[in-house]
């Protein structure tokens, strides 16, 4: 099985709102769901993504890079992150999920899972990020290297 992500700007109207579908997976989990955002949200992620291994190799501090919507506490509709990390000195990279709706207990859908890849992939995700027009072209997908 693959893991990875696809995010689809699911919006109609060209206003400065819109409705992105996130699927993110992994061997063992599959999560989908829908978020608000800008057009232009993820540009600033995707660059910090494509200086890795770089910025992590050059800076005496963990690398680490997060995309982050919401909050992670009641009261908010919804809390998603993204973080990616190396968890080896080698560079190998992680890409840490984590999705909750904040609901009461009884609705309540909450998701954490990682996906481990290479350094040139996740630079490759940044890239893809980086560029994306959601405007242009609709989806975004990325596989991960195993």
């Amino acid at each position: 099985m693959s893991q990875g992500i696809r995010i689809r700007c699911i919006s109609e109207s060209a206003g400065p709102i819109v409705r992105y579908a996130y699927h993110l997976y992994n061997d063992s989990v599959s999560v989908q769901f829908e978020v608000g955002g800008s057009y232009d949200e993820l540009i600033d992620f995707g660059r910090q993504l494509q200086q890795y291994p770089l910025v992590y190799f050059n800076d005496e501090q963990e690398y680490q890079a997060v995309f982050q919507k919401g909050k992670n506490r009641p009261r908010f509709l919804w809390y998603f992150r993204i973080e990616v990390f190396a968890y080896k000195t080698n560079g190998a990279a992680a890409v840490k999920m984590v999705y909750d709706n904040n609901a009461a207990a009884e609705y309540r859908n909450r998701a954490a899972f990682s996906i481990r890849t290479s350094p040139a992939s996740i630079v490759e995700l940044g890239h893809l990020l980086a560029t994306w027009k959601p405007t242009e072209q609709a989806e975004v997908v990325w596989v991960a290297d195993e």
